[in-house]
Parts: structure tokens; sequence; C-alpha cells
């Protein structure tokens, strides 16, 4: 009896380039997965979100593809919200004095 090991994710933001962004970023990747792995990936344009589902026979080949994909998301992410912080602070001006608070990453 073969075992099937499956993850879900739903991303849901109102923001339609992010989620494009992110759909492009991931899509490539689903092309080379293990052969004992299924990756779907889907746009919903009505919903505003982006799904998608990782299915493997073993849980390694699942953590690891999991693991790929979260860091991927992760990385659009900090640069999106680095880049809008950005433009808030550039078009509503700041006062900020010019120090760093430390990142607690």
């Amino acid at each position: 009896m073969i075992k099937e090991y499956c993850l879900e994710l739903f991303i849901k933001e109102n923001d339609k380039k992010m989620l494009h962004s992110l759909f492009k970023a991931l899509k490539p990747d689903t092309y080379n997965v293990p052969n004992n792995c299924n990756v779907k990936i889907n746009l919903s344009e009505g919903k505003d979100q982006l799904y998608m589902r990782i299915s493997c026979s073993k849980i390694n080949d699942l953590r690891a593809l999991f693991n790929s994909y979260y860091n991927i998301i992760s990385t659009i992410l900090h640069i999106w919200e680095e880049e809008n912080e950005s433009t808030i602070t550039s078009t509503g001006g700041s006062t900020n004095s010019g120090t760093v608070p430390n990142d607690p990453r």
C-alpha cells in the first residue's frame, strides 16, 4: 500500500501583481519534481488567491519540496514588503532620525 502525503497551501492577497509574481516564480519549479511527487499550482483570479498542492509518496520528498517552495515564497514576500515600505516612506515623507532598529530575524 502506497501512502500519499499531501500539503495544500492557499495564499490570499488583494494585490494581483504580487500573486502573479509568486505564481511566475513558483511555476517553473513544478516541472522538475521527484517521480513520486506531484505539484499543482493555480492562480484564481476571482478569489484573488494562489493555490498550491504538493503530494508525494515519500515524506522526505514532500518536506524537501515544501522547504524549497517556502523559501521562494518567503523571499518574494520579504522583497515585496520592503518595496512597499520604501514606497510609502518615499511618497509620504519620513521623520526617521537615521537610526535603524535591530532586525529580529
